[in-house]
């Protein structure tokens, strides 16, 4: 049996990579390879998170990454060790971070700092560091600045050497264009493909194929000059000032493989269109602004064949996306936003972990009934069918609540990926109907000796209201409508 994913990007591949080492046949399906990918365009240095171009609204993601990184700094390493820069594109050097006041009195940045020290190799903090071309006074002063190193990647390079491995370790690859919500076409894909499990690693092309309504692009672009003379060697960072009314205060500046160095910065929250140039006010700025710190570079030619290289970073409202769609054979993987090269081998084998979990559960499940409910505690059972949810499940559970979602596969389809961390049980119910509900809460009651005086049933469904109300009186239970 193999493991379908979907998508040919970084997470795409790193992930098929991850599960074909761990002894699953693999195959991959996308509609798009190298270079003609969003994957290219990243500026592919390595970052502890927040990222200088990143962002993270939700602590849950930001405590996950950081732990998605290390396991990708340390397989980068690994990987320059035993393939070397030239054949993968990935290099070892020393990223340099900037900031315009002590870190004492910047409590954000002294905690990043505080977590990665130990973490990374070389690092070092002081303006003794600083090299002496950086004009300290730049933007009111430059007063603290660290290093490390950090692996920086050529993604023209690395995305072939990576489509290659897969390749050459034996995992098939079909290029075809999968635009079917796969919740809702689960079964269809898994007998196609004899596939089981599901890994969708699709990107921005989530949206059509997990129907997530949280996700959207955050626009990005890269000046590319030639590094003549190799005058730069390490990477050099000012994050964005939260209080700065200036768009495009970000310096990013990353020598890009031996013969290229990226110059950016850009971030810019649904924007679709990747038609930039110099010519664009706010390109120029970010290209000037790189210039103005960093003197060696105004020697340095544009790269002819592309001066500006625009994307789209896949986010979501809640950040990384690594989750597997409860009782299902679906597993979610994307909205790295533009730490997909960062966070990639994190995220990849975290993936494989929970396909050999649910595998596990699958081979016993009777071992795991005491550990998904506690039943001392209220369930509370949410029934949903066809509108999108506008249940915040955060909201109805709690440390005193198991929390089951009974729904249709469509209705499955319907709720964001990250509520699904506030579910303790996922079941599909088709056909959606009364019987159908009344059997499945009966089993489940059953199953994990639930009291029905301990359980309450809701829904902020329209096409459930009746159904709900229908299933409390047949079950002689009370509860109303979540709003």
């Amino acid at each position: 049996m193999n493991i379908l994913v979907i998508g040919a990007g970084v997470s795409g591949l790193t992930t098929a990579i991850c599960l074909r080492e761990a002894g699953f046949n693999v195959v991959i399906v996308a509609d798009r390879f190298a270079p003609n990918l969003t994957s290219i365009v990243a500026g592919g240095l390595w970052e502890w998170p927040p990222a200088v171009c990143g962002r993270h609204g939700s602590p849950r993601s930001l405590e996950r990454s950081k732990d998605w990184c290390m396991t990708t700094y340390n397989k980068f390493k690994k990987i320059h060790t035993e393939f070397g820069s030239e054949k993968t594109g990935i290099y070892l050097r020393d990223g340099y971070f900037y900031f315009k006041d002590v870190l004492e009195n910047r409590p954000a940045d002294l905690h990043k700092m505080n977590e990665l020290k130990d973490k990374v190799d070389g690092f070092e903090r002081g303006l003794h560091i600083v090299k002496k071309t950086i004009d300290l006074n730049f933007q009111g002063g430059i007063k603290d600045a660290y290093k490390h190193m950090a692996p920086m990647t050529n993604t023209d390079v690395y995305m072939n050497w990576l489509l290659q491995y897969v390749k050459d370790i034996g995992c098939e690859i079909i290029q075809e264009k999968i635009t079917v919500n796969v919740v809702q076409n689960e079964q269809e894909l898994l007998s196609r493909f004899n596939a089981r499990a599901i890994v969708n690693c699709a990107g921005l092309g989530s949206i059509a194929t997990t129907g997530d309504s949280s996700m959207y692009p955050v626009r990005g672009a890269l000046v590319r000059v030639k590094n003549l003379g190799k005058v730069v060697k390490d990477a050099h960072c000012i994050s964005h000032e939260e209080s700065s009314l200036n768009e495009q205060d970000i310096i990013f500046i990353v020598p890009r493989g031996d013969d290229l160095v990226v110059l950016g910065g850009l971030t810019q929250q649904d924007q679709w269109g990747t038609d930039l140039s110099l010519e664009v006010p706010i390109i120029r700025q970010m290209y000037d602004g790189c210039l103005e710190f960093l003197p060696e570079l105004k020697e340095l030619p544009l790269d002819e064949k592309e001066p500006v290289r625009t994307g789209l970073r896949p986010l979501t409202s809640e950040n990384v996306c690594v989750e597997r769609v409860l009782n299902t054979h679906i597993f979610y993987n994307y909205g790295h936003g533009g730490s997909g090269v960062t966070l990639s081998w994190g995220c990849s084998q975290e993936i494989v972990q929970l396909v050999q979990q649910m595998l596990c559960e699958e081979a016993n499940p009777v071992a795991l009934h005491s550990s998904k409910i506690d039943s001392n505690k209220q369930t509370v059972f949410v029934l949903h069918d066809m509108f999108l949810s506008k249940t915040d499940f955060r909201h109805i559970c709690s440390d005193n609540r198991n929390l089951v979602l009974l729904c249709s596969r469509r209705g499955l389809s319907e709720v964001v990926p990250s509520q699904y961390q506030y579910l303790s049980i996922v079941q599909i119910v088709e056909p959606y109907n009364l019987q159908n509900l009344f059997q499945t809460y009966q089993q489940i009651k059953t199953d994990y000796k639930l009291l029905d005086d301990n359980c309450r049933i809701v829904t902020n469904d329209e096409y459930s209201v009746l159904l709900t109300a229908q299933l409390r009186e047949a079950l002689n239970l009370p509860g109303d409508r979540q709003r």
